[in-house]
């Protein structure tokens, strides 16, 4: 889940350390940086100068699943493995997202977005991918599932002028003779919110969950959803 945000004035990345003080359960923090370079071409002569920023705070959870970044930009939340249930998520979500509010005072929201990697685990090395996807690159016939890798990447527009990008490839199977899928979905709100309307803010993140159920639901197959029974 993530939530790009501005302010009435910059924030100070104090502010972003004492915020992180107050979030239990996150022993791990890690800085995170933004590098610049700038490249200077005078004649025969270039320069390239380096700067780095600190654009916030990256906070993992003490058993590993959770993950928190508290930025000047915004505020993301991210469940690592294991996803049980959105119910789950997104009631953590509204608690962390009301103390990085609470303290932090943004007064807009420009984008929102839900993305979710889905492993699909296909217990065969030779297969036809028209046999598991809707969504797939088409191979031309004749290759009887002779395919070491791809990689595709799909933008969908969606309702209420969301967008949707679809990123599918081959991953490192987690076990022999299985091959492993990515099937990552990320589905984006680019409209402007005044960060004061939270039931608007949840509303919308609801109607991106919808459309990334039907878009994973749309592109696999009755066989893929077998593997999940």
């Amino acid at each position: 889940m993530d939530i790009n945000v501005q302010f009435a004035e910059g924030v100070d990345i104090s502010k972003l350390n004492a915020l992180a003080d107050k979030l239990e359960g996150y022993p791990t923090k890690e800085n995170i940086f933004i590098a610049r370079a700038q490249v200077n071409i005078n004649h025969a002569l270039s320069q390239t100068k380096h700067s780095s920023d600190q654009l916030g705070i990256r906070l993992i959870s003490e058993d590993k699943k959770y993950v928190i970044q508290i930025k000047k930009t915004g505020f993301t939340f991210s469940r690592v493995n294991g996803y049980e249930s959105w119910e789950i998520f997104q009631s953590k979500a509204k608690d962390l997202w009301e103390l990085y509010f609470n303290n932090l005072n943004p007064i807009k929201i420009t984008r929102i977005g839900l993305r979710y990697i889905n492993r699909i685990n296909i217990p065969a090395l030779n297969f036809n991918l028209e046999e598991y996807f809707e969504t797939y690159p088409k191979v031309f016939s004749g290759n009887n599932g002779n395919l070491s890798g791809f990689f595709l990447q799909l933008q969908v527009p969606q309702p209420d002028d969301n967008i949707a990008i679809l990123n599918q490839t081959i991953t490192s199977p987690l076990e022999p003779g299985y091959t492993s899928v990515l099937f990552d979905i990320d589905v984006l709100d680019r409209k402007h919110l005044d960060a004061n309307n939270q039931e608007e803010l949840w509303n919308r993140f609801q109607l991106l969950r919808m459309q990334k159920n039907k878009l994973f639901d749309d592109s696999i197959t009755n066989k893929t959803k077998e593997l999940f029974s």
